[in-house]
């Protein structure tokens, strides 16, 4: 039976079909709001009331079907995406996996992508942070399209951050060298100052009058790594230092000088 003749058939209009079920759970996922207050009373029993109620959901399988289409939805894909944060595990780290897989087709939710496995990277099985890892380093290694992007290649430098291989050092420095955007290379300088590669942030401090604006401000910060050296090298530029990077140089001296502070990457 034709589409035309089964529409004469039925006793629904055209615009009155039932709604399959998929397209029904899409829609009701859509309404689900995806955030609670950290700082309630009630946080904990309010992230187990979301957790429950995305379990009502296949949010792998809803993800799945937005992958296997030629263009997907940007608007659901999102939502899906931020949606894996919340997920139990095993499901999570599937989910996960299951984004390494299809980076070219969710390229228009990249920065989503990215910022999502940034936020539960160590809450991942080791096996499947280190598959993580390798795939973001394979698109560096590879120069992909996907992270010519400034913004796109920053969020991936993001997640290597908490990868201590040496391999992800020699992409770092080897990336350095090479012509980019100012803002990719101030956060290469406070990750390698978060790996505590004392050695590579004090060689740059040699090179701090050629500098960009984003990295001299950086490198202060990272200089905070080298302790007395760090301390003589401030001292010997303190004089040419713009207001406002004094007043950074200042702010980290005071978080360093707290105790048990981590670089914010």
């Amino acid at each position: 039976m034709s589409r035309e003749e089964f529409l004469l058939a039925s006793p629904f209009s055209e615009e009155d079909q039932p709604e399959d079920p998929e397209s029904l759970e899409t829609r009701r996922f859509v309404r689900v709001r995806l955030k609670y207050d950290p700082y309630s009373p009630t946080a904990v029993e309010d992230y187990e009331a979301l957790q429950d109620e995305l379990r009502k959901f296949d949010i792998v399988g809803m993800l799945a079907r937005e992958m296997r289409k030629s263009r997907v939805d940007e608007g659901v894909t999102r939502r899906l995406v931020s949606a894996i944060r919340y997920l139990r595990q095993p499901l999570r780290d599937k989910a996960v996996l299951s984004l390494m897989e299809n980076f070219p087709i969710l390229y228009p939710v990249l920065p989503t992508v990215m910022i999502v496995i940034k936020s539960i990277v160590n809450d991942l099985e080791e096996k499947t942070r280190n598959e993580v890892f390798e795939h973001l380093r394979g698109l560096i290694r590879k120069g992909s399209y996907m992270i010519r992007v400034p913004a796109n290649l920053s969020y991936v430098l993001r997640i290597l951050s908490y990868d201590e291989t040496e391999e992800t050092d020699t992409i770092l420095t080897s990336l350095y060298k090479q012509p980019l955007d100012m803002m990719i290379k101030r956060d290469i300088i406070l990750i390698m100052a978060k790996r505590n590669a004392d050695y590579w942030i004090s060689n740059l401090r040699k090179q701090y009058e050629v500098l960009t604006p984003w990295e001299k401000r950086s490198l202060l910060v990272a200089s905070y790594i080298l302790d007395d050296e760090g301390s003589h090298w401030r001292d010997s530029i303190k004089k040419e230092l713009l207001p406002f990077d004094a007043l950074v140089s200042k702010w980290a001296g005071d978080k360093k000088n707290a105790g048990a502070w981590d670089l914010p990457i």
